[in-house]
């Protein structure tokens, strides 16, 4: 029990003097879902995609992990949003008053945006497994958003019973209805990180006799992403279905994106991403104490 106990306290002893240390160059990439989770109830919880490719530092310290790097993300999302109506009151040429019915159906959005992100990370790996948790600084880059919609008019008179529809000649009937490319006030986010995977490749590191040579480590992981800011900062630009129309003009129906719509006023949208990683390590040369150089 006392020699147990006695090289128990020399094996502490000799770790603290002597750590296992390794510093590796990573480079990292992923592929997963993605989402712009919101609280609105006139967009539904959007389904996507996002990619990312990095480049870092990683310090092994016997069972500690560090590492920081610099991420390219691109995350694309679409979704759907609730049927937006309105009535406008209107004069037709014979200056009889009518109200034009404007119902946009089956709308759809699509968001594509361009991240640059700083990790650091802090975590620890035991035999082959590992994990790191910690904070992402993100940059949004780029961001792109569209809307479409199935757009039906109809006329209402109220000297005729039934609604007027279907009458091209009088822009009456269905429509294809796009927005213009928009870009929403979106700037940095803070997102919390987490991965948990597993090591393959090279298990020890120690190829000579005298001075370990460098190595190369994968792993393969699965993540999770979330931003702990509000991405929707006051972007609003109109309301989804709006109109407009100048002297001499014709009346002009337009859509907004949803996420840059006044309906979305006040609302969270916060980014989620998961998936699975890849990386390679390469290990950086070391040096220690020559061992047979005087042989």
């Amino acid at each position: 029990m006392v020699i147990l106990s006695l090289y128990c306290v020399d094996t502490v002893a000799y770790t603290r003097l002597n750590p296992d240390v390794h510093h590796f160059v990573s480079f990292d990439a992923g592929l997963g879902y993605s989402s712009l989770l919101n609280d609105s109830n006139v967009v539904e919880q959007g389904n996507g995609a996002s990619a990312y490719l990095g480049v870092g530092y990683r310090l092994l310290y016997n069972n500690f992990l560090f590492s920081m790097g610099l991420e390219a993300q691109y995350l694309y999302n679409a979704y759907s949003m609730d049927s937006a109506k309105m009535v406008l009151q209107m004069l037709d040429t014979e200056a009889d008053a009518f109200k034009l019915n404007v119902d946009a159906t089956q709308g759809d959005d699509w968001v594509h945006a361009v991240n640059l992100s700083v990790p650091v990370l802090l975590g620890m790996e035991y035999r082959r497994f590992y994990f790191l948790v910690g904070p992402k600084f993100s940059l949004n880059m780029w961001n792109q958003m569209q809307a479409q919609a199935q757009m039906v008019t109809t006329a209402t008179y109220d000297k005729y019973i039934d609604d007027f529809a279907n009458m091209p000649n009088h822009e009456l009937g269905n429509y294809v209805l796009e927005s213009e490319k928009a870009h929403a006030n979106w700037t940095v986010d803070i997102i919390a990180h987490a991965e948990i995977g597993y090591r393959f490749g090279d298990v020890s590191f120690e190829t000579g006799a005298d001075i370990p040579k460098p190595k190369q480590r994968f792993y393969v992981a699965l993540f999770v992403d979330y931003g702990l800011l509000n991405l929707n900062r006051d972007s609003a630009s109109g309301y989804r279905l709006g109109y407009r129309q100048l002297p001499d003009q014709p009346l002009e129906i337009y859509l907004t994106p949803a996420l840059m719509s006044r309906e979305m006023s006040g609302v969270r949208v916060n980014q989620l991403s998961a998936g699975v990683k890849v990386a390679v390590l390469l290990e950086l040369p070391k040096h220690s104490s020559c061992v047979i150089c005087n042989l």
